[in-house]
């Protein structure tokens, strides 16, 4: 099952991620960290197949302190912007977003 949960990170921001939870006990969790087009169809779908394979598979926006619900497409514009977005993150603050996902996915095991 896949679905849009809330992540909260440790300095209190919320943050919105793709979870895809394996059919009976997971293996393990995985954190997918998304390209510059945000966490559209191809990062939701490479999330689905680590569950498939047996995974909890989370993918946090990691624009979202920046510019919430990220999910582009691959031409020319979207690169520019996505560019710029990836240029204007706090690298400090994004690694407490993606230690908000490993704290999700590790429900499931080692991640």
């Amino acid at each position: 099952m896949s679905e849009w949960i809330k992540l909260t990170a440790s300095d209190g921001v919320e943050l919105a991620a793709w979870r895809a939870a394996p059919q009976g006990k997971p293996k393990g969790g995985i954190v997918v960290i998304q390209e510059i087009f945000g966490v559209n169809h191809h990062i939701r779908a490479v999330t689905d197949r680590f569950a498939a394979a047996g995974y909890l598979a989370i993918a946090p926006g990691m624009f979202d302190r920046v510019q919430p619900g990220v999910d582009v497409g691959y031409d020319q514009a979207t690169i520019t912007s996505g560019m710029a977005l990836a240029g204007g993150m706090d690298r400090a603050k994004a690694m407490l977003d993606i230690a908000a996902d490993i704290q999700a996915a590790s429900v499931a095991g080692k991640v």
